[in-house]
Protein backbone atom coordinates (compact mmCIF):
# COMPACT_ATOMS: atom_id res chain seq x y z
CA UNK A 1 0.00 0.00 0.00
CA UNK A 2 2.95 2.56 1.23
CA UNK A 3 4.77 2.28 -2.06
CA UNK A 4 1.42 2.65 -4.41
CA UNK A 5 0.81 5.59 -2.19
CA UNK A 6 4.34 6.94 -2.72
CA UNK A 7 3.97 6.61 -6.30
CA UNK A 8 0.51 8.42 -6.51
CA UNK A 9 2.01 11.49 -4.76
CA UNK A 10 2.64 14.26 -6.92
CA UNK A 11 2.77 18.09 -6.29
CA UNK A 12 -0.50 18.47 -7.85
CA UNK A 13 -2.44 15.78 -5.26
CA UNK A 14 -3.53 17.78 -2.17
CA UNK A 15 -2.29 16.31 0.57
CA UNK A 16 -5.54 16.39 2.95
CA UNK A 17 -7.19 14.07 -0.38
CA UNK A 18 -4.11 11.67 -0.03
CA UNK A 19 -4.24 11.83 3.73
CA UNK A 20 -7.82 10.95 4.02
CA UNK A 21 -7.50 8.30 0.80
CA UNK A 22 -4.83 6.59 3.03
CA UNK A 23 -7.26 6.63 6.09
CA UNK A 24 -9.85 4.87 4.25
CA UNK A 25 -7.97 2.29 2.61
CA UNK A 26 -5.98 1.80 5.47
CA UNK A 27 -9.65 1.13 7.24
CA UNK A 28 -11.00 -1.61 4.98
CA UNK A 29 -7.52 -3.18 4.68
CA UNK A 30 -7.43 -3.52 8.84
CA UNK A 31 -11.05 -4.74 8.93
CA UNK A 32 -10.71 -7.30 6.44
CA UNK A 33 -7.47 -8.87 8.17
CA UNK A 34 -9.17 -8.89 11.30
CA UNK A 35 -12.67 -10.29 10.72
CA UNK A 36 -12.15 -12.95 12.18
CA UNK A 37 -10.57 -11.93 15.00
CA UNK A 38 -12.06 -11.26 19.03
CA UNK A 39 -11.65 -8.07 20.07
CA UNK A 40 -8.83 -7.54 22.97
CA UNK A 41 -10.37 -7.10 26.44
CA UNK A 42 -8.58 -4.96 28.63
CA UNK A 43 -8.37 -5.62 32.20
CA UNK A 44 -7.51 -3.06 35.18
CA UNK A 45 -3.30 -3.13 35.74
CA UNK A 46 -2.88 -4.73 32.28
CA UNK A 47 -0.11 -2.71 30.13
CA UNK A 48 -0.53 -2.57 26.28
CA UNK A 49 3.20 -2.31 24.59
CA UNK A 50 2.83 -0.50 21.26
CA UNK A 51 5.92 -1.93 20.05
CA UNK A 52 5.38 -2.10 15.85
CA UNK A 53 4.12 0.48 13.34
CA UNK A 54 1.16 1.41 15.13
CA UNK A 55 1.07 4.92 13.37
CA UNK A 56 -0.32 3.08 10.67
CA UNK A 57 -3.57 2.16 11.84
CA UNK A 58 -6.32 3.03 14.11
CA UNK A 59 -4.26 2.69 17.08
CA UNK A 60 -6.34 5.44 18.78
CA UNK A 61 -9.20 3.52 19.57
CA UNK A 62 -7.22 0.61 21.41
CA UNK A 63 -5.48 3.00 23.88
CA UNK A 64 -8.92 5.06 24.14
CA UNK A 65 -10.19 1.14 25.00
CA UNK A 66 -7.11 0.21 27.21
CA UNK A 67 -7.37 3.35 29.03
CA UNK A 68 -11.37 3.43 30.18
CA UNK A 69 -10.65 -0.04 30.89
CA UNK A 70 -7.91 0.65 33.80
CA UNK A 71 -5.08 -0.18 31.56
CA UNK A 72 -2.03 1.21 31.15
CA UNK A 73 -0.71 2.15 27.97
CA UNK A 74 3.26 2.58 26.38
CA UNK A 75 4.36 3.00 22.61
CA UNK A 76 7.23 2.50 21.34
CA UNK A 77 9.37 5.33 19.17
CA UNK A 78 11.96 3.82 16.74
CA UNK A 79 12.75 7.24 15.20
CA UNK A 80 11.92 10.40 14.26
CA UNK A 81 13.29 10.31 10.56
CA UNK A 82 9.82 11.26 9.32
CA UNK A 83 10.03 14.77 11.01
CA UNK A 84 13.38 15.67 11.37
CA UNK A 85 14.70 14.03 8.03
CA UNK A 86 11.39 14.59 6.14
CA UNK A 87 13.53 14.53 2.62
CA UNK A 88 13.95 10.87 3.26
CA UNK A 89 9.85 10.16 3.46
CA UNK A 90 6.66 11.17 1.15
CA UNK A 91 4.66 14.45 2.59
CA UNK A 92 1.96 11.87 3.15
CA UNK A 93 4.08 9.64 5.63
CA UNK A 94 5.67 13.18 7.87
CA UNK A 95 2.04 14.49 8.03
CA UNK A 96 0.97 10.91 8.97
CA UNK A 97 3.40 10.11 11.74
CA UNK A 98 3.82 13.31 12.79
CA UNK A 99 0.28 13.63 14.10
CA UNK A 100 0.53 9.79 15.47
CA UNK A 101 3.19 10.81 17.79
CA UNK A 102 1.50 14.26 18.87
CA UNK A 103 -1.50 12.02 19.76
CA UNK A 104 0.58 9.43 21.39
CA UNK A 105 2.79 11.69 23.45
CA UNK A 106 -0.85 13.08 24.64
CA UNK A 107 -2.25 10.00 25.70
CA UNK A 108 0.19 7.23 26.74
CA UNK A 109 1.43 6.46 30.18
CA UNK A 110 5.01 5.89 28.95
CA UNK A 111 7.04 6.12 26.03
CA UNK A 112 9.90 3.49 25.13
CA UNK A 113 12.66 3.83 22.14
CA UNK A 114 15.18 1.20 21.04
CA UNK A 115 17.98 3.70 21.66
CA UNK A 116 19.54 7.20 24.13
CA UNK A 117 19.73 8.78 20.74
CA UNK A 118 16.10 8.05 20.11
CA UNK A 119 14.55 9.38 23.12
CA UNK A 120 16.86 12.05 23.11
CA UNK A 121 15.35 13.44 19.43
CA UNK A 122 12.12 12.35 21.35
CA UNK A 123 12.82 15.28 24.39
CA UNK A 124 13.68 17.89 21.75
CA UNK A 125 10.91 17.61 19.80
CA UNK A 126 8.47 17.58 22.02
CA UNK A 127 10.56 20.77 23.96
CA UNK A 128 10.39 22.73 20.79
CA UNK A 129 6.69 21.87 20.23
CA UNK A 130 5.54 22.84 24.16
CA UNK A 131 4.64 19.23 25.02
CA UNK A 132 4.30 17.84 27.76
CA UNK A 133 5.62 13.91 27.59
CA UNK A 134 5.10 11.15 29.44
CA UNK A 135 8.03 9.16 31.76
CA UNK A 136 10.65 8.62 28.89
CA UNK A 137 12.92 5.47 28.55
CA UNK A 138 15.03 2.96 26.33
CA UNK A 139 16.22 -0.24 26.12
CA UNK A 140 18.73 -1.64 23.36
CA UNK A 141 18.08 -4.57 20.51
CA UNK A 142 19.30 -7.36 20.16
CA UNK A 143 21.45 -9.80 18.09
CA UNK A 144 21.52 -13.72 17.99
CA UNK A 145 24.45 -15.11 17.16
CA UNK A 146 24.05 -18.14 14.81
CA UNK A 147 26.16 -21.43 14.17
CA UNK A 148 28.05 -21.58 11.09
CA UNK A 149 26.35 -21.75 8.00
CA UNK A 150 26.42 -24.76 6.08
CA UNK A 151 28.15 -24.32 2.81
CA UNK A 152 25.91 -25.51 0.50
CA UNK A 153 23.25 -22.77 1.50
CA UNK A 154 25.34 -19.84 0.59
CA UNK A 155 25.41 -19.15 -2.96
CA UNK A 156 29.14 -19.75 -4.36
CA UNK A 157 29.15 -16.20 -6.20
CA UNK A 158 29.19 -14.92 -2.08
CA UNK A 159 31.49 -17.41 -1.51
CA UNK A 160 33.89 -16.25 -4.04
CA UNK A 161 33.69 -12.80 -4.20
CA UNK A 162 34.36 -13.15 -0.15
CA UNK A 163 37.23 -15.51 -0.33
CA UNK A 164 40.93 -15.08 1.77
CA UNK A 165 43.19 -12.59 0.00
CA UNK A 166 41.34 -9.34 -1.38
CA UNK A 167 39.38 -7.29 0.97
CA UNK A 168 35.58 -7.44 0.57
CA UNK A 169 33.17 -5.11 2.27
CA UNK A 170 29.61 -5.42 3.36
CA UNK A 171 26.83 -3.06 3.14
CA UNK A 172 23.85 -4.25 4.42
CA UNK A 173 20.37 -3.05 4.36
CA UNK A 174 17.59 -1.59 2.15
CA UNK A 175 17.97 0.20 -0.90
CA UNK A 176 16.77 3.77 0.31
CA UNK A 177 18.17 7.29 -0.10
CA UNK A 178 19.07 7.76 3.56
CA UNK A 179 21.07 4.40 3.37
CA UNK A 180 23.85 6.75 1.54
CA UNK A 181 24.43 4.12 -1.41
CA UNK A 182 24.98 6.67 -3.59
CA UNK A 183 28.22 7.63 -2.18
CA UNK A 184 28.80 4.50 -1.02
CA UNK A 185 28.75 3.68 -4.84
CA UNK A 186 30.79 6.49 -5.82
CA UNK A 187 33.69 5.72 -3.16
CA UNK A 188 34.56 2.18 -4.53
CA UNK A 189 34.29 3.86 -7.75
CA UNK A 190 37.22 5.77 -7.26
CA UNK A 191 38.95 2.69 -5.38
CA UNK A 192 38.41 0.75 -8.57
CA UNK A 193 39.09 3.74 -11.24
CA UNK A 194 42.33 4.13 -8.94
CA UNK A 195 43.58 0.60 -9.53
CA UNK A 196 42.52 -0.96 -5.95
CA UNK A 197 41.49 -4.37 -6.03
CA UNK A 198 38.54 -4.22 -3.76
CA UNK A 199 35.45 -5.96 -3.53
CA UNK A 200 31.78 -4.96 -2.34
CA UNK A 201 28.39 -6.82 -1.70
CA UNK A 202 25.26 -4.91 -1.09
CA UNK A 203 22.66 -7.19 -0.19
CA UNK A 204 19.17 -5.17 0.48
CA UNK A 205 15.98 -4.97 -0.26
CA UNK A 206 14.97 -2.83 -3.47
CA UNK A 207 12.62 -0.38 -2.89
CA UNK A 208 10.28 1.59 -5.37
CA UNK A 209 11.79 5.29 -4.82
CA UNK A 210 15.47 4.30 -5.48
CA UNK A 211 14.90 2.81 -8.25
CA UNK A 212 17.21 4.84 -10.88
CA UNK A 213 19.89 3.66 -7.93
CA UNK A 214 18.61 -0.06 -8.06
CA UNK A 215 18.67 0.04 -11.87
CA UNK A 216 22.20 2.20 -11.61
CA UNK A 217 23.68 -1.32 -9.56
CA UNK A 218 22.25 -4.05 -11.28
CA UNK A 219 23.90 -2.83 -14.44
CA UNK A 220 27.29 -1.38 -12.61
CA UNK A 221 30.02 -2.78 -15.28
CA UNK A 222 31.68 -4.79 -11.86
CA UNK A 223 29.46 -6.74 -11.33
CA UNK A 224 30.14 -10.21 -11.87
CA UNK A 225 33.97 -9.37 -10.74
CA UNK A 226 34.47 -7.04 -7.73
CA UNK A 227 31.06 -6.02 -6.67
CA UNK A 228 27.79 -8.23 -5.76
CA UNK A 229 24.57 -7.19 -5.04
CA UNK A 230 22.17 -9.20 -3.48
CA UNK A 231 18.40 -7.92 -3.08
CA UNK A 232 17.07 -11.87 -1.96
CA UNK A 233 20.58 -12.50 0.73
CA UNK A 234 19.08 -15.46 3.36
CA UNK A 235 19.49 -15.29 6.74
CA UNK A 236 22.28 -17.84 5.82
CA UNK A 237 23.87 -15.51 3.47
CA UNK A 238 23.74 -12.71 5.69
CA UNK A 239 25.56 -14.58 8.25
CA UNK A 240 28.66 -15.86 5.89
CA UNK A 241 29.04 -12.07 4.66
CA UNK A 242 28.80 -10.84 8.06
CA UNK A 243 32.00 -13.30 9.31
CA UNK A 244 33.51 -13.61 6.20
CA UNK A 245 33.90 -9.77 5.15
CA UNK A 246 37.19 -7.59 5.77
CA UNK A 247 34.27 -4.39 7.03
CA UNK A 248 30.63 -3.44 7.58
CA UNK A 249 29.99 -0.33 5.92
CA UNK A 250 27.18 1.63 6.93
CA UNK A 251 27.49 5.14 5.37
CA UNK A 252 23.57 6.15 6.47
CA UNK A 253 22.29 9.54 7.33
CA UNK A 254 19.59 8.61 9.64
CA UNK A 255 19.08 5.16 11.75
CA UNK A 256 16.97 4.91 15.10
CA UNK A 257 19.37 2.20 15.92
CA UNK A 258 21.23 0.47 13.02
CA UNK A 259 20.99 -3.49 13.51
CA UNK A 260 23.49 -3.93 10.70
CA UNK A 261 25.95 -1.91 13.51
CA UNK A 262 25.67 -4.89 16.03
CA UNK A 263 25.02 -7.72 13.76
CA UNK A 264 28.58 -7.38 12.53
CA UNK A 265 30.69 -6.52 15.71
CA UNK A 266 28.98 -9.67 17.87
CA UNK A 267 30.50 -11.31 14.25
CA UNK A 268 33.62 -10.06 14.86
CA UNK A 269 33.85 -7.68 11.86
CA UNK A 270 35.09 -4.03 12.17
CA UNK A 271 32.23 -1.38 10.85
CA UNK A 272 33.07 1.81 9.29
CA UNK A 273 30.04 4.03 10.02
CA UNK A 274 28.59 7.30 9.46
CA UNK A 275 29.46 9.82 12.44
CA UNK A 276 25.85 10.01 14.00
CA UNK A 277 24.61 9.85 17.56
CA UNK A 278 23.44 6.61 17.48
CA UNK A 279 26.37 5.03 16.08
CA UNK A 280 28.44 6.84 18.40
CA UNK A 281 26.45 5.85 21.13
CA UNK A 282 26.91 1.35 19.94
CA UNK A 283 30.49 1.80 18.41
CA UNK A 284 32.98 0.12 20.29
CA UNK A 285 36.81 -0.16 18.97
CA UNK A 286 35.93 -2.12 16.28
CA UNK A 287 34.10 0.77 14.83
CA UNK A 288 35.56 3.54 12.64
CA UNK A 289 33.46 6.68 12.38
CA UNK A 290 33.69 9.22 9.81
CA UNK A 291 32.11 12.26 8.96
CA UNK A 292 28.91 10.92 6.83
CA UNK A 293 28.91 13.85 4.10
CA UNK A 294 32.72 13.27 3.29
CA UNK A 295 33.27 11.36 0.65
CA UNK A 296 37.04 11.53 1.17
CA UNK A 297 36.95 10.44 4.78
CA UNK A 298 34.96 7.72 3.57
CA UNK A 299 37.68 6.45 0.94
CA UNK A 300 40.08 7.03 3.30
CA UNK A 301 38.86 4.75 6.03
CA UNK A 302 38.15 2.27 2.88
CA UNK A 303 42.01 2.22 1.78
CA UNK A 304 43.15 2.10 5.62
CA UNK A 305 40.87 -0.90 6.17
CA UNK A 306 41.87 -3.01 3.00
CA UNK A 307 45.99 -2.07 3.21
CA UNK A 308 45.49 -3.76 6.88
CA UNK A 309 43.21 -6.40 8.24
CA UNK A 310 42.72 -5.50 11.71
CA UNK A 311 39.77 -7.35 12.58
CA UNK A 312 41.94 -10.52 14.49
CA UNK A 313 43.33 -7.52 16.74
CA UNK A 314 39.62 -6.16 18.10
CA UNK A 315 37.39 -7.94 19.99
CA UNK A 316 34.04 -8.77 18.86
CA UNK A 317 31.45 -6.97 20.75
CA UNK A 318 29.93 -9.06 23.34
CA UNK A 319 26.55 -10.54 22.64
CA UNK A 320 23.30 -8.97 23.51
CA UNK A 321 20.82 -11.48 22.14
CA UNK A 322 16.99 -11.06 21.53
CA UNK A 323 16.18 -12.82 24.56
CA UNK A 324 18.89 -9.87 26.39
CA UNK A 325 16.50 -7.44 24.58
CA UNK A 326 13.18 -8.30 25.44
CA UNK A 327 14.20 -8.59 29.31
CA UNK A 328 15.74 -4.83 29.31
CA UNK A 329 12.41 -3.97 27.55
CA UNK A 330 10.19 -5.38 30.30
CA UNK A 331 11.69 -4.12 32.51
CA UNK A 332 12.61 -0.54 31.31
CA UNK A 333 8.49 -0.54 30.71
CA UNK A 334 8.02 -1.57 34.75
CA UNK A 335 9.94 1.31 35.76
CA UNK A 336 8.43 3.76 33.47
CA UNK A 337 5.11 2.37 34.37
CA UNK A 338 5.74 2.52 38.51
CA UNK A 339 7.24 6.52 37.86
CA UNK A 340 3.93 7.31 35.86
CA UNK A 341 1.79 5.84 39.01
Amino acid sequence: MASRLRRALTDATPLPILVLAWRVYNRITFNALSHDEQPVQFRHGDIVLLCDACWNYRVSLAVRAAREAGARVVVMVHDLIPLRQPEFSAPLLTSIFGQWLAEMIDSADAIVCNSAATMSEVQRFAAERGWNVPPLGYFRLGSDVPGRADATSVRQELVEITAKGTACFAAVGSIELRKNYRMLMSAFDQLWSQGHDVRLVIAGRPTPECRDLVDAITSHPERGGRFLPMFDATDAELNHLYSACRALVFPSLAEGFGLPLVEARTRGALVIASDIPVFRELADDGVLLFDRFSLPALVNRLLDVARTDRGASVAPMRPFTWGDSARQLVAVTNRLIASAE
